[in-house]
């Protein structure tokens, strides 16, 4: 399993390479009467960077997801830990989450 920091950081570098080379395109003459082939060129990468988009709202979802049942899966680990823990003090007397309430007197 590839490693998200490391995803993380690839990303940031082709992000900040697209930002660098759309400065230099803004600069280009051939922006603002750009040829057929240019045209097609121009909507090619614009379909790219929809998959693009939609992959990474896609991927976005399902970290949150796996967060969001990692979080549940503590919680239920938590709750459940410890239930079956007895201790023992000086006297012999156990004690622990299964002794919570058996000690009362009427």
């Amino acid at each position: 399993m590839p490693d998200i920091n490391i995803n993380a950081k690839q990303k940031l570098v082709l992000i900040n390479a697209i930002q660098y080379r759309d400065i230099l395109l803004a600069q280009c003459p051939e922006i603002s009467s750009p040829s057929d082939d240019i045209k097609r060129y121009v909507l090619a990468i614009k379909d790219t960077l929809k998959r693009c988009q939609q992959l990474n709202d896609a991927n976005g979802s399902a970290l949150q997801r796996a967060q969001l049942s990692m979080r549940k899966l503590r919680n239920l680990f938590e709750e459940t830990g410890g239930k079956n823990e007895l201790t023992y003090d000086s006297e012999g007397q156990a004690f622990g989450r299964r002794t919570l309430g058996t000690n009362i007197k009427a």
